[in-house]
Formats: structure tokens, C-alpha cells, sequence
């Protein structure tokens, strides 16, 4: 018989947060929203979870808004929002994270709004959102982005992995 019961896992983001995005890659629990703190720390907006234990892992993500999208192909991590920084480096709506090292990529579409939705499909990321431009073009809400390019590494050490 299957109960739907709770598991202990709770990472309770605080104070009175939300999330709004969850993405899963091995030992890691991927949570956007609005928060302070989560999983003991963590936060604020982004978090990587220990799936096992709910503890933030040690990083520095800091966007400096919202989170609201995420999907990661197990090498990246990609997030949407309502950020125009990560890590105090210009990323407007829309950033890739190294999942092995918690760097800010160099990848940057620089979209003019908020991205709400994120559809990985190979070495093309579907985004969604209020945006009218995104990766230098004019796209009214919905784009197709080439993941497959990447420039130099910036930022600092954002995650370590269990």
C-alpha cells in the first residue's frame, strides 16, 4: 500500500520563502524561489541540497532575485528568473552554472525579462517568459538556445558536491 506520507527530508526555507523550481542531479537537490536561507543556509533565491540529509551545500550563488526556472544536464546547471546578477557578475534572467565546480559560465543570453520556463533538448535549451529579446535577437516569450558554446570561466567556487 502506498501512503503519499511526508519523508523527514526538510530543508524549510525561511523566512516564509517559497520555491518555485526544483531540478535533481545525483546526490543534489536544485531549489529557486524567494528565500533567505534553506537547508540550514543556503540562499538566498538559489540552493543546492544534499538529497539525503536537506543541508545547503557550501557555495556562494547569490543571484540577486528570484529564481524560478532550473534544469541541469548533470555537467550544468541552468536557471532562470527574475536575477540580473550571479556571484556579483551581470546575468540578466538567465545564467549556467559549472555543476562540478560552481562556476559562473561565460555563456550569457542575456535575455531583457524574466524566463519562467526552461526545456533542455540536447544541445538546445527551449526558454520561455516575458522577454522580447534574448541570446542578441528579438524573440517575443519563447527561444531556442544553443548550449554547445562556452567562453572562460568566471566567478568563484560556488558548490561542492557531496
Amino acid at each position: 500500500m502506498t501512503t503519499g506520507n511526508a519523508l523527514s527530508w526538510n530543508p524549510a526555507p525561511n523566512p516564509t520563502g517559497y520555491v518555485f523550481a526544483l531540478a535533481v542531479s545525483g546526490k543534489v537537490v536544485y531549489a529557486g524561489g524567494v528565500f533567505i536561507t534553506i537547508g540550514g543556509q543556503g540562499g538566498p533565491f538559489f540552493a543546492a541540497l544534499d538529497s539525503s540529509s536537506a543541508t545547503a551545500l557550501s557555495w556562494n550563488v547569490s543571484p540577486n532575485n528570484s529564481v524560478g526556472t532550473i534544469v541541469t544536464n548533470g555537467n550544468n546547471v541552468y536557471i532562470g528568473g527574475n536575477f540580473t546578477k550571479i556571484s556579483g557578475l551581470d546575468r540578466n534572467h538567465i545564467a549556467r552554472l559549472d555543476a562540478s565546480t560552481g562556476l559562473v559560465t561565460g555563456w550569457d543570453p542575456n535575455a531583457d525579462s524574466i524566463v519562467r520556463t526552461m526545456v533542455l533538448n540536447g544541445n538546445t535549451l527551449f526558454a520561455g517568459g516575458i522577454f522580447t529579446k534574448i541570446g542578441g535577437q528579438t524573440r517575443n516569450h519563447i527561444a531556442a538556445l544553443d548550449v554547445s558554446t562556452e567562453l572562460p570561466l568566471h566567478g568563484t567556487p560556488i558548490l561542492t558536491a557531496p
